[in-house]
Order: structure tokens, then C-alpha cells, then sequence
């Protein structure tokens, strides 16, 4: 499918994965949470994760810190 070329999935260690499809490599790891991440989303160059920690990350993976990251809820 043309201009997908990142997939994501988060770890119980609350870093989300980010994969490059095209070569089909491990990309880059990126700290969010202090916690599992339970939920992932992927679309329009941004990657939207929400941790045990209450938190919604959203984080472009072009770059190297959050875009923006709010407390969301709590367990």
C-alpha cells in the first residue's frame, strides 16, 4: 500500500517499537511510558501510544521528543 511505511507496537517495558516496512527493520525504540503500553496507533507521520501510566504520548518518530502528552486517565 503506497505511503505506509511505519508500523508500531507497544512493550510491557512502556517503549514503543517502531518498525520501517519498506526495509523491513526494527527502526527505532521511543520511551514513553513509565509502564506497558496497551494501545498504539499509527497515521499521518505521528505515532499515538496510551500507557498504564495514565498518559497519551503522541510523538512524531522523525524526531526525538514528544510532540505532545497529556494524563489521559487513570487506572
Amino acid at each position: 500500500m503506497p505511503g505506509i511505511n511505519k508500523a508500531a507496537i507497544g512493550l510491557n517495558r512502556g517503549e514503543v517499537a517502531v518498525f520501517d516496512l519498506q526495509r523491513q527493520k526494527l527502526d527505532k525504540y521511543c520511551g514513553s511510558h513509565l509502564g506497558r503500553v496497551g494501545s498504539v496507533g499509527c497515521g499521518n507521520n505521528l505515532i499515538c501510544s496510551g500507557g498504564r501510566d495514565g498518559y497519551v504520548s503522541i510523538r512524531d518518530p522523525r524526531q526525538e521528543e514528544e510532540v505532545f502528552r497529556y494524563r489521559a486517565h487513570e487506572q
